[in-house]
């Protein structure tokens, strides 16, 4: 009964500092009303682009430099990325035009690093595209520093400094954080330039990015910009609905979109650089494109909080701050008085809860899987054994990949990818990919894949059968997964990328895998013995008392007491009988 008196105090506290508080909240109601009232949030606008495709070009200097010539910048967060549909294959980037347009890549995100401040650096960008396509094709280094050298110069930027940037590598470091932003980009880019709102992709509908950053944008009032924007849409098409204006900045629900209709524009519509490692120029033919991303370093300088009559109000902001004094002793009081209440608190009585914080705390097993679609011992090893990790309780523990190139090989000069079981096992090793980027929840792609697994499709004289579509589309249908998604990422050369990324981790595997199934628990392989991957997983993980999969199966398991399972080698040239 000792905390009687100090609960007595607080208790007959109460009134007074409700009283104060309320007093306090509406003396400074205006003061809130007005701080909410200019608070700006500032719209992220991400270009994902690569220095000489001349559709980046042509947007960059003739429709993003606009925005700084009005007062649409004082809104935006402008994030530039420069990586575009490179592609990074056994430790070498590759461009899609060329060594030259890997350079200019590195130069400019140098440039980025060096010089933050979004106008000096976009200022440079946009001069190095103007000059690269004036110049054309250059065929030495020395020609390629034509291209920015006069850039630097023209707005006062060292040379040297970029240049330090670029021999010392740190500018290919640049360049691989870049590529792993564009990697991560969800729905994927599909070409270039890919422009973003807010995490939004505009699609082909990029260069009518100030409408959707005006409509993106919260603050009041709305730039000069918007309104010219909003007047220019008026006298052209007419006065929109409100619910077409809310449905063009919808996130689309499933995939792309179809192409809004273009507001009229007195130039003609421009063409993108789809991702394709085997041609050297983009085609005019191709379409063009925007890009999503994450949000841009804030810009500081442009925003000014305005509190209104705050600064004659000196004696209310004291009272104010006095009684958030008041209000805080008493809550000090209060936490006081209940941690000598409760003296075992967090004893005995936790005991569960802390195991099963150490049990979250515990790292994860990473379990990977390297296989190829039309493997019937791959295709055996998911449907029979994989899946039960997701019927216990041991996928709480795991970090589970897959990895869907196995054994195929890529032929130079070309990259033409050739796998083992012919050209379906080819296609649907990339169908795969797409799923585990696009979903990339362990559950929802995997689910996607038992069932084409489950499906026992066979390789048919190593042509692309019907079979391989009807039997994902069928999968994607039951599992309620967007078939267009997969599609496009498949059409659009994005699940070849994906397809190169996965063979450069397959080759670069140590040991080498020989055959697959490939089962690795934390980077070590488990051979033939890989049907034994539960006894491998519990043993790498430190609290097996907590995982009721692991009690089930003995620690003490050799790999003696296992049958070899089954493989697909990786120098066979036949195809193996159903497992």
């Amino acid at each position: 009964m000792a905390y009687l008196p100090g609960l007595f105090i607080i208790v007959a506290s109460l009134p007074f500092m409700l009283i104060s508080l309320s007093e306090s909240s509406l003396d400074n109601s205006n003061l809130k009303t007005s701080s909410h009232a200019n608070k700006k949030e500032k719209v992220t606008l991400s270009l994902y682009y690569e220095s000489l495709c001349p559709y980046s070009s042509s947007f960059i200097s003739e429709d993003l430099s606009k925005i700084f010539e009005n007062d649409l910048h004082t809104i935006l967060k402008l994030r530039l990325v420069p990586w575009g549909n490179a592609i990074l294959y056994n430790d070498t980037t590759e461009c899609q035009h060329g060594e030259e347009e890997c350079y200019l890549n590195t130069i400019q995100s140098c440039v980025i690093d060096l010089w933050p401040h979004t106008m000096k650096h976009f200022n440079f960008i946009s001069c190095t595209e103007k000059r690269s396509s004036q110049l054309g094709p250059v065929k030495t280094k020395e020609d390629w520093e034509e291209i920015w050298i006069p850039c630097s110069e023209e707005f006062r930027m060292s040379a040297d400094l970029i240049k330090e940037c670029y021999d010392s590598g740190y500018g290919q470091k640049l360049q691989l954080k870049y590529a792993n932003e564009t990697e991560s980009l969800i729905p994927p880019h599909y070409y270039v330039p890919w422009v973003v709102v807010d995490g939004q992709p505009l699609f082909d509908d990029y260069q009518n990015y100030t409408k959707y950053v005006c409509k993106a944008y919260k603050g009041v009032p709305k730039p000069k910009a918007c309104k010219d924007q909003h007047l220019s849409h008026f006298r052209s098409s007419g006065v929109a609905s409100k619910a077409s204006l809310v449905s063009e900045f919808k996130k689309p629900e499933g995939g792309p979109p179809p192409s809004p209709k273009p507001s009229p524009r007195p130039t003609p519509r421009t063409d993108c650089c789809k991702p394709d490692s085997t041609v050297t120029k983009a085609s005019p033919a191709t379409k063009f494109s925007k890009s999503a991303g994450p949000k841009a370093r804030p810009r500081t300088g442009f925003l000014i909080n305005k509190y209104g009559n705050f600064s004659s109000c000196t004696d209310r902001a004291t009272m104010a701050s006095s009684n958030s004094q008041l209000f805080s002793f008493l809550l000090l009081s209060l936490f006081f008085i209940i941690f000598f209440i409760y003296p075992s608190y967090a004893s005995s009585d936790n005991i569960n809860v802390s195991k099963a914080q150490s049990h979250v705390k515990q790292k994860k097993v990473n379990l990977n899987l390297y296989y190829e679609s039309l493997c019937p011992y791959c295709r055996n090893f998911i449907v029979t054994q994989l899946v039960k990790l997701f019927n216990t309780d041991l996928l709480n523990i795991v970090n589970l990949r897959l990895v869907p190139w196995g054994n195929a090989q890529v032929l130079k000069p070309n990259k033409t990818i050739i796998c083992q079981h012919g050209e379906d096992e080819c296609y649907l090793n990339t169908i795969h990919a797409c799923a585990i980027k696009i979903w990339p929840d362990i559950r929802k792609h995997f689910n996607f894949i038992y069932c084409i697994e489950n499906q026992g499709l066979h390789n048919k004289d190593g042509q692309h059968s019907d079979g391989a579509d009807s039997v994902w589309k069928a999968c994607s249908a039951r599992l309620g997964m967007d078939q267009n998604l997969i599609k496009n990422c498949y059409d659009s050369g994005y699940g070849r990328k994906l397809l190169l990324k996965y063979a450069t981790e397959t080759d670069n595997l140590q040991p080498k895998h020989v055959y697959v199934p490939w089962v690795t628990v934390n980077n070590q392989p488990l051979y033939d013995k890989y049907e034994g991957f539960i006894n491998y997983v519990c043993n790498a993980y430190k609290d097996k008392a907590l995982v009721k999969a692991c009690m089930s199966h003995s620690p003490k398991a050799t790999e003696e007491e296992r049958p070899i399972s089954p493989v697909c080698y990786a120098d066979s040239k036949e195809i193996p009988n159903s497992a």
